[in-house]
Parts: structure tokens; C-alpha cells; sequence
């Protein structure tokens, strides 16, 4: 009986999965599985979003009379799966974990069933032999470098066969969901090795990314280059050179980069073939990171080193490629930087970072000038950013030309902005998150991929003579700890919500975590407890970049802002019986210690020359311990002597020569600190000693090890002088990360 063989082709997301040629695709274009990944993949969909056990997975992929150890196999073929979908465990779109269970495929799948030739089937058969399946399959398999079966694989490739029809009758049986017109937009990550990874570039194809690499030991920056969806990548560049900032020329074939010898101060601008061997030099002048090609290939703009002691500008450099002397396409005044070039599709505009201070590269604009066809500039700037950014890292162009990409470091914090050519205000990239810098795109595909920032900090416990253990811990940033007025409850800071730093409150073990404030700025920190445990006062950071202090309910409710006024408040602290809230305040100028009282009345100064980040009550009222110096930035860890001074007036009298950061905290009747350190380099364990505030001396009390000089510095102590709460460092890195469907 001769019926018809129709291929079919199971659509989910941006994949489709041809059942017949066993092949995964994205956007038309294969997507590299080994066998059991695929064959998993397979099963889930069979059972699309239905739990399938671990011991299901684990007898269908490998049978139930082969050995294999369960955890390493099993979450290798999950691991593989999920790199191949770009999918994130954290934020599944397609594969969820049931933790201790199994998994589950929770998008949405269409059957696309499309009649190709007719083949003979016997009655009673619901499907064409397996044999002619298998055959159909085995043929595809060369193209996508998978195993061809045979002798005791033969058993698995029959049991692969009626994988594929169970998903093919489950799938017929139920109906069939539209592939959304406009896929969302998803952040899934491109690499995720040990240390640090930055400074992302896509071949023109869009199949090939390169990428600066700290390497395992985070000793050596070198080029590498890997395969969009696949795990391999090979090694360009080595050395003991600082290699950096690769950028992939037009024609696919070369990379630029910047190279920075050992002892030596400035860059030099290199080119190497994609394919390794020699590099070579292309100008001996001086440059900064972030090279840029022109569309045709023939040059490669750099912004040159400013020559600060003779007040010539840093401009962005033309460097042809083949020979030739340097061209001008822009020209920084006096002492100026410009930097980060970054030529737009059509070649038509070029833009960058133009820094007013070129020491510390800050102080910057993103600007756009007009180029004619020698790419010489074509007429004055224009700025696309209506205030001055602290630093710019990393700038590119939008695929269709119309927008500039640009990452910002601003006061500790870095995010991705999006600049249009059409005159809009800046807005910034909330779907990148914190912590993102160097974005980069490609012409070949809706994308924009960036590096991420991590820095894992937790907070531990310690108590005299025994061993730290973890309070509140998780993969990203959790600090700043403090205990309520009865020990037994700690609020603390954490991004583990994403998004925002927020705080947070839980057990004094950190047990039952709940988050307390979701805004009202970009940074929620520094928490302070009243004495009836019933508030907590704390720092924000507001769309404005200024500082601002808060308060909440501890039982959740509305923040209320304290006091209004121009330039930064941080660190709040709270009087003995909670009538006064005390805070740092800067001008600009200078910063003193201020108070106000609790709900309304104006700010009251209370120190006049000059004074650290952080002030405290002790519990009887008689003092207010803070630190002298002149602390104007609100995370710069500065070292300075602590002091006390009565409220009833008189002259502040130095407690302690030197404490390092704002670590100190107010005990009953004596103050914990952290000495400043002797010599250098700063040491990551660090001693904590106790000294009467009356006078007496200083005796040691515990040693903290992996201590993290945060700002605020994350110290505490228990109300009962027993238990220290600190932040300890556990991990730090970037990875690339890649937005989908970005345009």
C-alpha cells in the first residue's frame, strides 16, 4: 500500500527541529548537538510540559543495564541541551528544572508537516519502517558531525525511532500554538569561563565571536576565538602582553587589537589573521583600547594618547591598514581625549567618547560627526548625551544605524544606555542589568552582546575564637549587614532579585530572607535599624545620580524620604532613642555630619571640619564616634582616625589613630574596628580589635578572613559585643552575555 511520506518539523521559539534530517536549527542555520543532548531534547518534547524523571532520562539516553555516574552524565547532556537553545537555568524559556525530580519543556511547539515522496507501508503500520528511518537519518548525520549506528548502538537508534514517533502522535494530538510574530527580547550568556572575559566582536557572518580572556589563573589577557553556540574555542594570540579589545574586520579574515607589553605604559595597535600565525604592528604611535574598522576595510580608527604635559589632544586616528601615513577624522582641544571609535554601518558617521579629562578618561560626551567619502570629518560634532558621564566603556552602532550603544561607569555602577540619532533622550538598557559594559553587535542578526560584571560577596558571622560561617550568601552580591537592636533579626544588601541592589531582612542565622524595598532608586544600601526595630533607615541612589536617605517600615510599606537638599546623604544612623537620624552630607565641596529629626524639621550640622563617611551614637547618647578626613565620593574607601565628641559641645577627641574604610561599629561602652593596614599590599585578612571608649587599650578580638573593603565596609557587631557580621569575598569575573532579538 503506497501512501505519503510527509516530513515533519517541530517549531519553538526561534528553533525548529527537522525530525527526519535529526537536525537542530536557529534562524535557518544548524545548530551543532551531539547525540544524547539531541536524543534528550527529543524526550522532552515527547512529554512537552510534562515532568520527565531523572530515571526516565537516564534509562531512555543510556538504558537500564549500562553504568554511568547519574550526576556528572546526565547533567552534562542538561547542560549541553540548554547551551545549544541559549537557554538559562536561573530563567528557563525552554528547559525548567524541577530540583530533585527531573525536568520539564515549557515552550510552546508547532508541527510543521510538509509531504516530501511516497513509500510503501504494510497495514497496520503506523509509521514507515524503522529501518527507512533510520536510513533517511543516517544519511543527514555526516553534515552535523554526528554517530552513524551500528552494532550494539543499533538497539539505541531503534529506541531513537520511537522517540521520534511518541513525539510526533503527542504533538498531533494536541493543538498547535502560533509562533509569536515578535520574539521577546532574552538574555542568555556566551561564555561562562573562570575569570575574566570582555571586550566581544562578531565575524560579519555572525557565526564567529572573539574575545580578550584573563585566562584560568588570571594572569594573562590573550585573544580567542569560538563558534557561536559551541563550547570549543581556540587561542589567537600569547605571551606575557596584555592582549586586548579585538575587533573583527570587514571581510572576515583579520582582527585588530591593542597590545600592552609588560613595563610598558602605552598601547599598540596589531592586526593578526583570524586563523593565527604572525601579528603584526601597524602604527608606532600611542593608543588607547577599542579599535574601530572602516566599512571597506582599508583602515582602522584608534584614539591616540593625549600628551597631557604639552596640552595636546588625544583625536581619533585613521591607520591604513596597508601602508601610509596616519589621517585625522577627529581633533580633541587642548588637553582633551577622544576615544572609543566606532565607524556606523554605512560608514556615513562616526562616533565616540570624547573625555574632558583624559587622566582618568572621564568627564565625557558620546559624540557623532559626519564623515565625506576619504572618511575625513564633514562638518562639526554632534552630541547625543545632554550631561557629562563619569566614564564611557565601550560604544557601537544599533545594526540599522540609528542608534549608538554606549556603556557607563558612574559612581561604582556600570549599565548600558541607548543614544537615537533622532534627538530622544538616553535611555538606558534595563534588560541588560547591572553591572554591563562593552557592548557590541553585528550585522548578520538581531543581537547585542556585552560583558557582565560579578563580584560575589557574602556575608559570614564570626564570633571570638571560632570558625566564620555564612549568614546570607548566594551568586551575587549580599553585604553590609547589621543586626536589629535585639540580635535577632539582620538586614543586609543584595542583588540576588536582579536588577537593583535592595535591602533585605532575615533571621539573625539569615534564615527566611524576605527583600524589604524594591526602589526607589537604582541602589538600596547601608541599613540601619531604629532602636525600637521597627524602622530602617537607608541610602539610595536616585535616577538623578544623587544620594538620598530613606526610611521604611521593617513590615514593609511606603519608603519615606528624610530631609531634601542638594548633593549626596549617605550612611543614616539613629540616635540612642530613635529622635534623630545622623547622615554624611556632601557639597560637593566638603562633607560634615548632619542630623535631623525623626519625620520632619530641618538638618542640623554637627561637625565642621570635615568628616569621614559614617558617624554612630553610642548607646548611652554621650558620644558621636564618626571619622575625620574629607570623604567627598560616597564609595571611596579612605583610612582615617576615628573620633568622638559630645553632643553637649567641646572639642572631638581621636580614639583611634587609623581605621581602614568606615569599618568600625559602637559597642556598649567601647568601639570595634579594623586598623588601617601596615605597608602595602592591603591584606585580605584582617585583625579586629576592641577599645573602651573612656580610654584603656586596645585588645584583639577576631581575625576576618577574605575581608571585603566594600564602601560602606560592611562591619557589624551583635548589641551584645559577642558575634561580628562582615563581607567576605568569595568570587569575581565578567562574562559575555547575549541579548536576542534586540533591535
Amino acid at each position: 500500500m503506497l501512501m505519503p511520506q510527509s516530513r515533519e518539523t517541530l517549531r519553538f521559539g526561534e528553533f525548529e527541529l527537522d525530525i527526519a534530517a535529526y537536525e537542530l536549527r536557529r534562524h535557518g542555520r544548524v545548530v551543532r548537538m551531539e547525540r544524547r543532548p539531541m536524543d534528550l531534547l527529543l524526550l522532552l518534547l515527547e512529554r512537552g510540559g510534562e515532568l520527565v524523571p531523572r530515571t526516565l532520562i537516564v534509562e531512555r539516553l543510556w538504558g537500564r543495564d549500562v553504568f554511568i555516574e547519574v550526576e556528572t552524565s546526565l547533567n552534562t547532556a542538561v547542560s549541553k541541551v540548554r547551551h545549544a537553545l541559549r537557554d538559562a537555568a536561573n530563567s528557563p524559556r525552554y528547559v525548567e528544572t524541577v530540583p530533585g525530580r527531573g525536568y520539564r519543556f515549557i515552550a510552546p511547539v508547532e508541527v510543521v508537516t510538509t509531504p516530501v515522496e511516497t513509500v510503501r507501508v504494510v497495514p497496520g503500520q503506523l509509521s514507515p519502517p524503522a529501518d527507512a528511518t533510520m536510513a533517511t537519518a543516517a544519511t543527514r548525520r555526516p553534515r552535523t558531525g554526528l554517530w552513524r549506528p551500528s552494532g550494539r548502538r543499533f538497539a539505541g537508534a531503534l529506541a531513537g525511532v520511537a522517540v521520534l514517533a511518541a513525539v510526533l502522535w503527542a504533538l498531533r494530538t494536541a493543538p498547535a500554538t502560533a509562533v509569536p510574530p515578535v520574539a521577546p527580547l532574552s538574555v542568555v550568556p556566551l561564555t561562562t569561563l573562570t575569570g575574566f572575559e570582555r571586550g566581544v566582536t562578531f565575524s560579519p557572518d555572525g557565526r564567529q565571536f572573539a574575545f580578550t580572556w584573563s585566562g584560568e589563573n588570571q594572569d594573562n589577557w590573550d585573544i580567542y576565538v569560538q563558534l557561536v553556540g559551541a563550547g570549543e574555542m581556540r587561542q589567537l594570540t600569547s605571551g606575557p602582553a596584555r592582549d586586548l579589545a579585538p575587533r573583527w574586520s570587514p571581510d572576515g579574515r583579520t582582527l585588530a587589537y591593542v597590545r600592552l607589553e609588560p613595563g610598558v605604559r602605552t598601547e599598540r595597535l596589531r592586526v593578526i589573521s583570524v586563523l593565527g600565525g604572525r601579528d603584526r604592528e601597524l602604527t608606532d604611535l600611542a593608543v588607547l583600547p577599542h579599535p574601530t574598522w572602516s566599512p571597506d576595510g582599508r583602515f582602522v580608527g584608534i584614539g591616540r594618547q593625549p600628551d597631557v604635559t604639552s596640552g595636546v589632544g588625544g583625536g581619533i586616528d585613521l591607520i591604513p591598514v596597508h601602508g601610509g601615513e596616519p589621517q585625522a577624522a577627529t581633533r580633541a582641544d587642548g588637553a582633551a581625549l577622544h576615544w572609543m571609535p566606532a565607524f556606523s554601518p554605512s560608514g556615513e558617521r562616526l562616533a565616540y567618547a570624547a573625555c574632558g579629562d583624559p587622566v582618568q578618561r572621564s568627564q565625557c560626551h558620546v559624540e557623532v560627526v559626519n564623515l565625506d567619502a576619504s572618511y575625513a570629518a564633514a562638518g562639526p560634532p554632534r552630541r547625543l548625551t545632554p550631561s557629562a558621564i563619569a566614564t564611557v566603556w565601550g560604544l557601537t552602532w544599533t545594526r540599522d544605524g540609528g542608534s549608538v550603544i554606549y556603556g557607563v561607569v558612574q559612581r561604582g555602577f556600570s549599565y548600558l544606555w541607548r543614544a537615537r540619532l533622532n534627538g530622544s533622550a538616553p535611555e538606558r538598557l534595563e534588560i541588560a542589568g547591572a553591572n554591563a559594559l562593552f557592548p557590541a553587535t553585528t550585522p548578520s542578526a538581531d543581537w547585542l552582546a556585552f560583558t557582565r560584571q560579578s563580584n560575589d560577596q557574602d556575608v559570614y558571622r564570626v564570633e571570638a575564637g571560632g570558625a566564620a560561617i555564612p549568614v546570607a550568601t548566594s551568586s551575587v552580591f549580599d553585604g553590609v549587614a547589621q543586626f536589629s537592636p535585639d540580635g535577632r533579626r539582620i538586614a543586609f544588601c543584595s542583588n540576588r532579585a536582579g536588577g537593583a541592589t535592595e535591602v533585605w531582612v532575615a533571621q539573625a542565622d539569615g534564615s527566611r530572607p524576605e527583600q524589604l524595598t524594591h526602589g526607589p532608586g537604582l541602589w538600596q544600601c547601608a541599613p540601619s535599624w531604629s532602636p525600637d526595630g521597627g524602622s530602617i533607615a537607608f541610602e539610595s541612589l536616585g535616577d538623578d545620580r544623587r544620594w538620598r536617605i530613606w526610611t521604611v517600615g521593617v513590615d514593609a510599606g511606603t519608603p519615606r524620604p528624610v530631609g531634601e537638599g542638594p548633593g549626596d546623604r549617605n550612611m543614616p544612623s539613629w540616635s540612642h532613642d530613635g529622635a534623630w537620624i545622623y547622615f554624611s552630607w556632601s557639597d560637593g565641596q566638603s562633607r560634615d555630619i548632619w542630623r535631623v529629626r525623626r519625620g520632619k524639621g530641618a538638618a542640623e550640622r554637627i561637625t565642621t571640619q570635615g568628616s569621614g563617611m559614617a558617624a554612630a551614637e553610642t548607646p548611652d547618647g554621650r558620644w558621636l564616634i564618626y571619622q575625620a578626613g574629607t570623604a567627598l565620593h560616597p564609595h571611596d574607601p579612605t583610612d582615617a582616625p576615628l573620633l568622638a565628641l559630645t553632643l553637649e559641645g567641646g572639642e572631638p577627641r581621636e580614639i583611634v589613630s587609623c581605621v581602614r574604610g568606615t569599618a568600625f561599629a559602637v559597642g556598649p561602652g567601647a568601639i570595634y574596628y579594623i586598623p588601617c593596614p601596615e605597608g602595602s599590599p592591603r591584606s585580605s585578612d584582617v585583625p579586629v580589635y576592641v577599645k573602651e571608649i573612656d580610654g584603656g587599650t586596645e585588645r584583639f578580638v577576631a581575625t576576618l578572613q577574605e575581608y571585603q573593603n566594600h564602601m560602606p565596609s560592611g562591619f557589624a557587631v551583635s548589641p551584645d559585643g559577642r558575634a561580628i557580621l562582615y563581607n567576605r569575598h568569595v568570587s569575581s569575573g565578567e562574562d559575555l552575555m547575549l541579548i536576542e532579538n534586540f533591535r
